[in-house]
This record gives C-alpha cells, structure tokens and sequence, in this order.
C-alpha cells in the first residue's frame, strides 16, 4: 500500500531540493555508516554456493531507498570479483535522487533502478535474495507495510534481511527528531508529521512480527562529519 500522499509529498520536495548536492555534503556520514550493512551484504553473498547456471543464478540484492546509490555503487565495488553474479536492483521514491543514481551507473547492466515506495514495491513475489536499507527506515511512512513488501520480495529459505537506521534509543537521535518535527510543522508547514526513527527494541518487534526468522540487532554510534557520535543500529533476518 502507498503511504499518505501528504508526507510522500514532503519528502519529494525535501530530497528534490537536495539530490545535486546530498553526496558531496553528507558523504562524511554516509561512508561510515554504510560501512556495516555493505559488509553484512557481501558476507551473505559470499558465503552462498557457487551458481552452477550463471548468470540465471545470479545473486539479487534490492536496496530499498537507494537514494543517489552509494550504497549499490559500494557492493559493486566490493563484490566485482564474482563476475558479474550479483544483480543490485535500487528503489527510490524521489526521481531526482534516482537520477543522481542513473548518472553513477550509466549503462551498467548490473544494475537496476525503480522509482518506488517501500511500501509498493513494484517487484514480484519471491524475486529476491537480499533485501538491504540504510538510513531511510525512519522515513517510511507504515513502517509494517514497508517491512511486509520486504518479506514479500525476498525467496523463501534464505532470504535475507539487513536493515541500518538511526536509533531512537540515543539522545542525539531523539534531539534531531524533534527539530525535524518542528521543522516540518511549523517552518515548513506540512500537516503531518515526520514519520522518525525507532528503538532497538521497536525495531526488533516490527521485523518480528512482519513474519522474519533469526532477527539480531546490534546498536552501535558511528562517528560522522569527524566529531558527531550519531546513534545507529543494524538488524538482520531471514524469511522462513
């Protein structure tokens, strides 16, 4: 199901502002806080059989809320010594973050790219390897509807699940979330409110319920912009 065209709405004009810009400016937090889940993603790729059709049975890893595909340009990177095995397919609501991510891939044929939601994947069911998302869960509006689609996606015994967001369990966090709040109320005058992070254990029930086997969840602060100790957690699953 798509989420409320009211918060859709904010958040297209919020990253349609920033798109040209986001990875210059915020490339001192994403480098760091990719770093976890982009390891956790090639441990599950690599640790796979070797495919005996390639590339029928090639690896498919979707990221959800791609943005501008740092985290895709990242696992190309890091896993193009398994020739071309590995099938990155990104979904990003915004069209020009999306286009930001065109640009980094060009004609790659390794890489495919939809303009979604997480909660209206335009994927068939049981399509999927690995479903990844980095610092976009706190954007998504019903958060069980996202995680549902997810599930959905992803091919049954083994499918796998890894989840990085910013953790409501940490002042900072808390802190920003309520100027963001503020922000999106008063000074930017939109009705509905910013749809935020959550805990840990928040965070450990949603992926739970929403149907995931063998849920962990490690909450650690990664240190972005050389100062700043921003609050994170990474949880991973597997559909039964």
């Amino acid at each position: 199901m798509a989420p409320s065209r009211g918060v859709y709405q904010a958040i297209h004009d919020e990253y349609r502002d920033m798109a040209t810009w986001y990875d210059s400016f915020w490339a001192s937090y994403t480098d760091p806080v990719l770093r976890r889940p982009a390891e956790e993603v090639v441990r599950i790729i690599r640790r796979r059989p070797p495919p005996r059709e390639p590339p029928a049975a090639a690896v498919t890893v979707l990221d959800v809320g791609a943005g501008t595909g740092a985290l895709l340009r990242r696992l190309r990177d890091e896993t193009s010594d398994l020739g071309g095995l590995v099938a990155l397919v990104g979904a990003e609501p915004s069209g020009e973050m999306l286009e930001q991510a065109r640009r980094k891939f060009g004609a790659d044929e390794g890489v495919a790219l939809e303009r979604s939601c997480a909660e209206d994947l335009p994927f068939a069911d049981e399509s999927t390897d690995i479903v990844v998302s980095t610092s976009a869960f706190h954007f998504f509006v019903d958060k069980v509807d996202a995680l549902r689609e997810m599930r959905r996606v992803l091919k049954r015994e083994g499918g796998s699940l890894v989840i990085t967001d910013w953790c409501n369990d940490y002042l900072l966090v808390k802190l920003y979330h309520l100027l963001e709040r503020i922000r999106w109320n008063f000074a930017l005058g939109y009705s509905e409110a910013y749809p935020g992070p959550v805990t840990s254990e928040e965070m450990a029930k949603l992926v739970r319920d929403a149907g995931f086997d063998d849920v962990r969840i490690a909450r650690y602060r990664v240190r972005v912009f050389g100062f700043f100790f921003w609050g994170t957690h990474t949880v991973t699953a597997t559909k039964p």
